[in-house]
């Protein structure tokens, strides 16, 4: 007896424990639950795979159109500034015109210079042929040079390297005619090089040279050549015929020639 009592409360307890648990905590309906709920919680971890991602926006990024990107303006370097030009040399002044003195028989005139430095006179006259003279004085009657002293008909170019002479006083018996020049009016030697000439003339020196080969005086009247520089150097002083070679200082810049017929002047 004892025995089925003891088993009946056994069989009474799982009765009541089939009565008072709730279908969602037996096993078959938990087996089942996970057998469905399981597959897609492991699904959707599956979507989010980091790998998956950066190809899904590498894809955005190349769809998206990049935006025009503004070209700035090319810097220019800066312009390198112009080198000073150099300064022209001034122009040299014109030469003045000359100062025209004419006349006839003896006379005495007061002379003026177109400009400074050497008095520098055109002299023409005595077609006649009697005695023709031209002297200069200074401001104070002294007696400065003797331009002409001739008997033939007279034609040259003569100077006062003092720049003293303010008086002229002829003697003639015809017309003369006589002309006050610049220095720049002469004719120019280029040395080395050569020129020849007739009568009185005033030479200027352009370039360097040691020495003068001079020929002259073919009549045997005077002859003579002085060198400026600006001291007066005597090269030649004659009456005879003359043909040599002479040192000739390089800074020599005018040569004064006086002659009565043909020379020729060659600088080396």
């Amino acid at each position: 007896m004892g025995l089925f009592k003891k088993n009946n409360s056994i069989n009474d307890e799982r009765q009541e424990e089939k009565v008072k648990k709730p279908i969602y905590k037996r096993k078959w309906f938990i087996a089942i639950i996970l057998l469905f709920v399981l597959p897609v919680v492991f699904g959707g971890l599956g979507s989010d795979d980091p790998q998956e991602e950066p190809t899904e926006i590498a894809a955005e990024e190349m769809s998206v159109e990049p935006e025009p990107v503004e070209e700035s303006e090319p810097v220019q370097a800066p312009e390198p500034e112009p080198e000073p030009e150099p300064e022209p040399e001034p122009e040299p002044e014109p030469e003045p015109d000359p100062i025209t003195y004419s006349g006839s028989g003896d006379d005495v005139i007061a002379v003026e210079t177109p400009e400074d430095g050497p008095i520098i006179l055109y002299i023409t006259g005595n077609a006649s042929r009697g005695h023709f003279a031209v002297a200069g004085y200074d401001s104070n009657d002294n007696h400065v040079e003797l331009f002409v002293n001739t008997t033939d008909p007279y034609e040259g170019i003569t100077m006062d390297a003092s720049g003293a002479t303010t008086l002229l006083e002829i003697s003639s018996n015809g017309a003369w005619t006589i002309e006050s020049r610049s220095l720049r009016s002469c004719r120019i030697l280029n040395a080395p090089g050569s020129i020849t000439g007739v009568g009185d003339e005033i030479l200027l020196v352009e370039g360097s040279a040691s020495i003068a080969n001079i020929k002259g005086n073919s009549n045997a009247r005077h002859f003579s050549v002085i060198g400026y520089n600006p001291g007066g150097n005597l090269m030649v002083n004659t009456t005879d015929i003359y043909e040599g070679n002479l040192r000739f200082p390089r800074d020599t810049f005018v040569l004064q020639i006086t002659a009565e017929g043909e020379w020729s002047i060659e600088l080396e």
